[in-house]
């Protein structure tokens, strides 16, 4: 039986940031989930935990920044979990372990920026581009933006340039 206390303090608590990761294969741009842990104490000392996040997922399209015309439709991505397993749908503990979706990717020793969407093959010109992805989380949804600016210097891609 859930209490009242952990209704209240207990819910999943959902934060994204955006970072960039370096893989053997290349740079990948992403968006990454966290369901913050509770660090209070005297909330600790009740006994009341965080809720994981049962049903984790997300529907993205980007954008070109400036005119609003969609470069990549509206897509499901699957998501990297805290195991290392990648689905559509993940659940997710309260802890400072991330789930993570990539939105852009350049390839080691190429300078193209291509779309993360899975089967997709679609490359980003020189120019700047908008993310919009609504974040499914315990039948909330909590929609973020970010841009990303592609280049022809190394990386080639940033966030919120």
């Amino acid at each position: 039986m859930v209490t009242i206390p952990q209704l209240i303090w207990g819910k999943s608590k959902c934060t994204v940031k955006w970072d960039m990761e370096e893989l053997e294969i290349g740079k990948v741009w992403d968006c990454e989930i966290f369901n913050e842990p509770l660090t209070n104490k005297i909330i600790k000392h009740l006994v009341i935990g965080r809720s994981p996040i049962e049903d984790l997922t997300a529907f993205v399209e980007i954008q070109e920044a400036n005119s609003g015309t969609v470069i990549v439709p509206t897509y499901t991505p699957k998501f990297k979990d805290f195991a290392g397993n990648y689905a559509q749908r993940v659940r997710l503990p309260a802890s400072w372990v991330h789930a993570a979706f990539a939105v852009v990717f350049v390839t080691q020793g190429e300078s193209t920026a291509k779309a993360a969407k899975e089967g997709s093959k679609i490359q980003f010109a020189i120019g700047k581009y908008k993310v919009v992805a609504s974040i499914i989380a315990d039948n909330r949804v909590i929609k973020v933006e970010n841009t990303f600016t592609v280049t022809e210097n190394i990386p080639y891609v940033s966030w919120g340039a």
